[in-house]
């Protein structure tokens, strides 16, 4: 027969370490990111530009 056996477990302890980000990197994420919005934003205007181009409004989508 076989016998059972238990595994025994020892608790972890998970630790995190700090990065440092230098500012003028910190600088470049940021002018990153706002510029990614804004061109999201630009993106997001021209799509929806499109959508009310696309059909007439005496021939709504809701016939289709």
């Amino acid at each position: 027969m076989r016998e059972k056996t238990s595994q025994t477990t020892s608790p972890r302890i998970a630790t995190a370490t700090r990065t440092s980000v230098e500012p003028v990197q910190l600088q470049q994420l940021i002018k990153g990111a706002e510029t990614a919005a804004a061109q999201y934003e630009r993106d997001e205007a021209r799509v929806e530009g499109w959508g009310r181009d696309s059909f007439p409004a005496s021939d709504p989508p809701q016939n289709y």
